[in-house]
């Protein structure tokens, strides 16, 4: 029979509790319970674990009949340092050595302040490789789960990257083609790129759906006072339009027909609170393609709290043109049964730490966890047994104790002699640890200059070429205006179509980071030919100073 854990995810806005099975491919959740984070209790991955805090949580598992004694964490936090790395195809026991072994290769940071964990992403025997994402988390981040894990007397079994809890709910339902999960959050979004049931790229934005929830709350349109409210509404009713640029689509019309102007408006401002969201997704879209020899993505899953959003995936649809759909059952699972209306989504990453948890503990910690599991095993006639063979031990160790003290001293006086030895050898780097540091001190300076003489029209060159390059002879450009952070024009195009494909491809170009149509008319040329004119702003990539160091 499976043991049962508590996995508990604590967000920004919601913590999130289930009791589920552990380490058990198709997980069953027993007692979930979702409550309001209180305020500066997760500092970007660190939990601070007040006193409130902890009797909160004790009252909401108690309350919910939750009885498991151990519990595993699932962490996301812009602190956790991830690097993707080929290694030689070797046995899985063999792959933690031999990362260890190579570390200052594949991090820059101060590794004795972190704690390493590693997700396979793919493997290729005949090629003799595997691909791995290495991940380095801060100890201070750890510890914290740690004294929070304690001070809900409770035993730390096992710490998981969220990243990892995603793929091992989803993996079944990515078996064949590419296609992306997007697990949206209140404040940041994990987005995977599954190709045929091996992850080839993950990445975290920070933009989620708290943006057009607080847009539903401030909105007097909307009949929600607050935070959980506009939550409710947001599942129940579409709130929004189902596309940024409304006047280029005309499919749900009929949808809103019978909404009042301020209603549309209301809408099409959710909408567009969503839009760095949506340049975000599409960002990564193109890097995957630009890596992957042109490759597109088949498929977009939504999952998280933004499952639920009614009109979501219809928005990712129009928006980023690729079929878009809520997960709202997940392959090998049946997790719509055990939640309230089957909404499971925003409890995925819950579940899926439970399952195949990346770790993250030390060996000594997870030499704790296994002997306080087996501890629990073992009692009654283990004591008594014990109890003999220490005292036959006793008496036949007892004669060769002083001999083997005595020979133990003289190894350690040994170690401590070469050990100083060694110490005097290398003293010679602390002068070079010392000249490397007033160098790095130097260069960050010199670094920091160089970024104030950088400014982001320098990019502008390479913004006109891209415009030769990609629009069509037939628009034509009525005005052009530039400024250090943005570029606006007036263009003049044939149809919506036409206008759409253009926005879209200036979306495209390496030097934007974001674009927004400001206003568009429908007209008739003097030849009788329908014309389209719209405004659009066009904001450059900030200037990054290392790109332009290597690039000079």
């Amino acid at each position: 029979m499976a043991s049962k854990v508590l996995s508990m995810e604590i967000g920004a806005n919601y913590t999130r509790i289930c009791m589920t099975d552990y380490k058990v491919k198709s997980p069953k959740v027993y007692k979930y319970a979702k409550i309001e984070t209180p305020d500066n209790i997760l500092m970007d991955g660190e939990i601070q674990a007040t006193p409130e805090f902890v009797s909160l949580l004790k009252d909401t598992i108690k309350s919910n009949g939750m009885n498991a004694k151990q519990v595993v964490f699932p962490i996301t936090s812009s602190k956790v340092a991830t690097r993707e790395v080929t290694i030689p195809h070797v046995k899985e026991k063999q792959i933690d050595p031999l990362i260890r072994a190579n570390l200052k290769d594949y991090f820059p940071i101060d590794l004795s302040q972190h704690e390493l964990g590693y997700l396979q992403l793919s493997e290729n025997a005949a090629n003799n490789e595997r691909k791995i994402l290495l991940l380095a988390v801060p100890r201070l981040i750890l510890d914290s789960y740690k004294k929070l894990a304690a001070a809900l007397n409770l035993q730390l079994v096992a710490l998981d990257y969220s990243g990892n809890s995603i793929f091992e709910m989803v993996k079944n339902d990515c078996k064949d083609g590419v296609k992306m999960v997007i697990k949206v959050d209140e404040e940041s979004s994990i987005i995977t790129i599954v190709e045929n049931s091996a992850i080839v790229l993950q990445r975290n934005i920070a933009y989620g759906i708290d943006d057009a929830i607080q847009t539903i709350v401030n909105n007097s349109a909307f009949e929600a006072s607050n935070y959980d409210e506009a939550l409710d509404l947001a599942a129940r009713k579409t709130c929004m339009k189902l596309s940024i640029n409304a006047k280029e689509l005309r499919e749900t019309d009929e949808e809103e027909a019978s909404d009042d102007a301020r209603l549309l408006a209301a809408k099409q401002e959710v909408a567009g609170s969503l839009n760095m969201l949506l340049n975000g997704v599409a960002r990564i879209m193109d890097y995957y393609g630009s890596r992957n020899g042109g490759k597109t993505v088949d498929n977009i899953y939504i999952t998280g709290l933004g499952t639920d959003f009614s009109g979501l995936s219809k928005l990712f649809t129009n928006e980023l043109g690729i079929k878009t759909v809520g997960l709202k059952h997940l392959e090998g699972h049946s997790l719509e049964k055990s939640f309230k209306d089957g909404r499971f989504g925003e409890f995925i990453t819950c579940v899926g730490a439970a399952i195949n948890p990346v770790g993250f503990l030390s060996r000594t910690d997870e030499k704790s966890a296994s002997a306080g599991a087996a501890g629990k095993n073992g009692s009654g006639n283990g004591a008594a047994v014990a109890g003999v063979l220490i005292f036959v031990l006793g008496i036949l160790a007892a004669g060769g104790i002083i001999g083997y003290a005595f020979y133990q001293n003289q190894l350690a006086a040994q170690r401590y002699q070469r050990d100083v030895n060694e110490l005097n050898s290398l003293s010679e780097i602390r002068t070079i640890y010392a000249t490397y540091q007033v160098a790095d001190g130097v260069h960050t300076q010199v670094e920091t200059i160089y970024k104030m003489t950088r400014n982001p029209n320098e990019n502008l060159l390479t913004f006109c070429g891209d415009l030769e390059r990609i629009l069509p002879t037939d628009v034509h450009i009525n005005s052009f205006s530039s400024t250090p952070e943005s570029v606006n024009m007036v263009l003049e195009v044939s149809s919506k179509q036409e206008m759409a494909n253009v926005v879209q491809d200036l979306r495209n170009l390496d030097s934007v980071l974001d674009v927004r149509v400001l206003g568009a008319t429908d007209d008739v040329d003097e030849e009788g030919k329908n014309k389209v004119t719209f405004t659009v702003e066009c904001t450059y990539v900030p200037v990054d100073v290392s790109d332009a160091n290597t690039a000079e």
